[in-house]
């Protein structure tokens, strides 16, 4: 061979394995030379990926408990052991949550990978005013000793869950249908719909560049026709450059708050993903879409067998959508397959669980 030739391989460390020996050897033919160069030999981790959900910054009503997420996927399924940390002070020290916990992943087929599902519940004495902006992270590991090590152990040094808590009072007398974002002319075109708008509210459009930080941008006035759906479009004036998030506050006469999802709109994205999913879910499953140019997209709910249960069909714009499939109580308790297929011939599978009635 003229050139250099790429070569590689997984394996997988025994738990009390700390050594390895590699053995490269030359099984050529001897004769008129036999000259061959090796070089960047390296080994590495291949650590697991995390996906926090609902949100990064999902706002919480003063006084009660709100759960969030860790979906976990790795090649292997030996990242098992979880520990939920909440921190108070801004990241600088943690505090565990409980007992670590052992779980056993389940194979994401559409993936090609092993993945489990962790959450915590945060209770009401730790949703207070005074909490406004707490951390929540989860360290996973491959060992429940390797949690106590912080070589051993990972978490998503990236982002981690910050919550924001205010006081909700009384649920405002307007219903949030709906919540999207699409590219127009590289600015962000936002979309929401109401329902019941039985008192009027101020729109408050916030943008942020980190999911976390939002800042205003501007601000609209409801119709306060509660007899219809109404349909509110707002464009942000400033173009979109990479990853932007986005979020509608309503805000009452005297005060009261609602947010809605928060939303987000990549510049640079060129493929048809699934941003979130909130999972498990009980009557109703939520998602996010973004679509690199506008196309129709069918979204199904299966079971184990792919026998269809539901099946949804939407023409999107490009952008992000906030989408969902409702109608879902009926359904019993347990694992599901979630499908979406684009009319380019893309596909996305996810597996969902149905939670048990309350």
């Amino acid at each position: 061979t003229v050139g250099w030739v790429k070569k590689g391989f997984m394996f997988v460390t025994g738990t009390t394995q700390d050594s390895a020996v590699f053995s490269i050897r030359n099984n050529a033919q001897g004769g008129g030379g036999n000259d061959w160069v090796m070089d960047d030999i390296s080994i590495a981790t291949c650590l697991p990926n995390m996906q926090y959900s609902p949100s990064l910054n999902p706002f919480v009503c003063e006084n009660n408990n709100y759960v969030v997420r860790d979906t976990i996927r790795s090649y292997f399924n030996n990242y098992r052991y979880h520990q939920w940390q909440r921190s108070t002070d801004g990241g600088h020290t943690w505090t565990d949550l409980g007992a670590a916990r052992d779980s056993t992943p389940v194979k994401n087929v559409g993936l090609n990978m092993w993945e489990y599902i962790t959450e915590y519940s945060i209770p009401p004495g730790n949703a207070t005013l005074a909490n406004n902006g707490d951390l929540y992270r989860v360290l996973v590991a491959t060992t429940s000793g390797n949690l106590s090590n912080a070589n051993c152990r990972v978490t998503d040094g990236v982002s981690y869950i910050t919550i924001q808590v205010g006081s909700c009072g009384p649920v405002l007398k307007v219903d949030l249908l709906s919540f999207s974002a699409r590219l127009q002319n590289d600015k962000a075109a936002l979309t929401w719909t109401t329902s019941h708008e039985d008192e009027q509210v101020n729109f408050v459009i916030e943008r942020s560049l980190d999911g976390t930080n939002f800042t205003t941008i501007g601000s609209l006035h409801s119709r306060n026709d509660g007899s219809v759906v109404n349909t509110y479009n707002f464009l942000d004036p400033e173009p979109v450059t990479g990853a932007r998030y986005y979020r509608v506050v309503l805000i009452s006469a005297t005060g009261k708050k609602e947010y809605s999802r928060v939303v987000l709109l990549n510049r640079d994205a060129t493929a048809f993903s699934l941003v979130n999913i909130i999972n498990p879910f009980s009557d109703k499953l939520q998602f996010e879409v973004t679509m690199p140019a506008s196309s129709k997209v069918d979204a199904q709910l299966t079971d184990l067998s792919g026998k269809v249960l539901r099946r949804t069909n939407y023409l999107l714009a490009q952008g992000t959508h906030n989408l969902s499939i409702t109608d879902l109580n009926s359904l019993p308790a347990g694992i599901y397959l979630f499908q979406l297929n684009s009319t380019g011939g893309e596909t996305i599978t996810r597996k969902v669980v149905k939670k048990s009635a309350p």
